[in-house]
């Protein structure tokens, strides 16, 4: 790395109302893998060198912990994990593994799923697993969440 440090400088990391991160770094020499760890999944990203300064751009479906602006109070958030669907044939698989990332790191399971807009034939407060499931108007496209620790 010839003498230089890499002070990786955060642009921009924001999930968009589609439920896509987009992240953008910046570092005055080329970027190392085992330096990008603790920025998360950014397979596909795109790196170029412009100016003498390199920048590294990702966007991809969002599947973590997001603070979700709460409806019904100005400056409370919901902590939920939000899942995107991509990739997944059923909204009931989608689920499953938000509820277990929930598990993971928050212990006890989640009361709530939340979608923008529910599956044709499914009604608000559906139980799926131990949850119900709710329309948000709220909620991301394109993705569930879940939230409200139960038991």
């Amino acid at each position: 790395m010839s003498g230089k440090t890499n002070n990786i400088i955060l642009i921009e990391d924001r999930v968009d109302l589609q439920c896509m991160r987009h992240l953008h770094l910046m570092a005055n020499v080329q970027f190392e893998p085992g330096c990008l760890r603790k920025y998360g999944y950014i397979s596909g990203a795109i790196v170029t060198q412009e100016a003498g300064v390199w920048h590294l751009r990702a966007v991809h479906p969002f599947r973590g912990v997001a603070d979700i602006p709460a409806a019904c109070a100005v400056g409370k958030v919901r902590r939920l994990v939000v899942w995107h669907l991509d990739g997944y044939p059923l909204v009931k698989m989608a689920l499953h593994d938000a509820w277990r990332e929930y598990c993971r790191l928050f212990g006890g399971h989640p009361q709530f799923a939340f979608m923008r807009k529910l599956p044709n034939g499914i009604e608000n407060g559906h139980e799926v697993s131990t949850m119900t499931l709710l329309e948000a108007d709220w909620m991301l496209g394109r993705a569930v969440a879940v939230g409200g620790k139960g038991e």
